[in-house]
């Protein structure tokens, strides 16, 4: 892609590839994952919480990691944000900008079409107990 890593403070939600913007709030939300910001950084750090902004020849995409905080992954030590009203780590809370329809039903049929090769993924990763496929598999299922 020929990107670049770019770290400004803040970032406005208008800089943002629609398209793409849509699409990473969308991932949050069907990993139940609110611990990131597109937007904002927290603290001394730069813009923006648990995302990279990357620059590319015609887009500024914004990159997700850090993900232990989410429904998915559900850790022990996960904890929530207390502004978000949210009972436990496991329910998800949509934090993206609204977009066109056409971006919202793009992305919905992307993620339709990777639901089977994304449960795959978790059963084959030689990482998780039966036990944990069952839950997160049945938690991408709930999305």
């Amino acid at each position: 892609m020929s990107g670049k890593h770019v770290a400004p403070r803040d970032t406005m939600p208008a800089a943002l590839s629609p398209g793409h913007a849509s699409l990473v709030a969308m991932f949050q939300y069907m990993i139940g994952n609110t611990d990131f910001s597109q937007i904002r950084a927290f603290g001394e750090n730069a813009c923006c919480h648990n995302t990279k902004l990357i620059q590319t020849a015609g887009e500024l995409l914004r990159v997700p990691y850090d993900f232990d905080m989410s429904g998915l992954v559900s850790a022990n030590y996960a904890t929530l944000n207390e502004k978000l009203g949210l009972r436990n780590v496991r329910q998800r809370m949509y934090r993206g900008f609204c977009v066109p329809r056409e971006n919202l039903e793009a992305n919905l049929a992307r993620f339709a079409a990777l639901r089977p090769k994304l449960a795959s993924m978790i059963g084959a990763s030689g990482l998780l107990r039966p036990g944990d496929i069952k839950r997160a598999t049945r938690y991408l299922s709930d999305y």
